[in-house]
């Protein structure tokens, strides 16, 4: 008798349905104005909805996806919110900026709200105290 469907399961069976009917979506959309219009895009929606049906199997079979390879963190919420600001000022200021300026403000922008403010913590205070109190081979 097969586990009983888990959160995680039913996460990963609805991320996989949605990304086939986004699969689906793009693919009925296709109409390309050269003869190798879609040179690249026809392979990328086939992986998205080749992958998308292997996220549906493992769904369904209850198989965890990625478990133990990811780090457990809080969602960045701050991060998040910023993200989504500045994609909406960025479409918001197409039509008035244009392709080139509007992209070129937003990346910086964008850039400027990623940059770090700090130097970054070092990993764990045993690894620095154990090569810091080591002596240098004597010759």
């Amino acid at each position: 008798m097969a586990r009983p469907a888990t959160l995680d399961d039913k996460i990963n069976i609805a991320a996989a349905v949605l990304t086939v009917a986004v699969a689906a979506v793009f693919w009925s959309q296709r109409s390309y104005t050269t003869e190798y219009g879609g040179t690249f895009a026809d392979p990328v929606i086939i992986v998205l909805g080749a992958l998308g049906l292997v996220l549906l199997v493992f769904g369904l079979l209850r198989r965890p996806v990625g478990r133990g390879t990811e780090v457990e963190e809080g969602l960045p919420v701050r991060g998040l919110v910023l993200a989504v600001a500045l994609l909406t000022a960025w479409v918001a200021a197409l039509p008035y900026l244009g392709y080139l300026v509007g992209g070129s403000s937003s990346s910086s922008s964008w850039r400027c709200s990623c940059a770090r403010s700090g130097r970054p913590r070092a990993a764990s205070s045993s690894t620095s105290s154990s090569r810091s109190s080591s002596s240098p081979p004597s010759t």
